[in-house]
């Protein structure tokens, strides 16, 4: 599959997949062409800190193009105390 726009056109349909690291989710994309999707570095101090390092990257796609395959249940939220008195 090539994902450089540059080399062999960029008006074909792209299928990837993946899931997070414990494999619980599973998802995949289908975009219409390589120039739906855009990546975007951000340097702001919110980006910098969710991400633990001096940018965050981040990919925008349609949403229509997203779909689970698996563990799409209603997310899990934990909350985290600070400890104190």
């Amino acid at each position: 599959m090539n994902l450089n726009p540059d080399v062999g056109g960029s008006k074909q349909s792209v299928t990837l997949k993946g899931s997070c690291c414990c494999k619980t989710l599973k998802y995949y994309l289908k975009l219409q062409n390589i120039d739906d999707a855009r990546t975007t570095l951000c340097h702001c101090a919110n980006c910098k800190k969710a991400f633990g390092g001096v940018f965050g990257l981040t990919a925008k796609i349609p949403i229509q193009s997203f779909r689970y395959e698996s563990g799409s249940e209603k997310p899990t939220v934990r909350l985290i105390k600070k400890p104190g008195p």
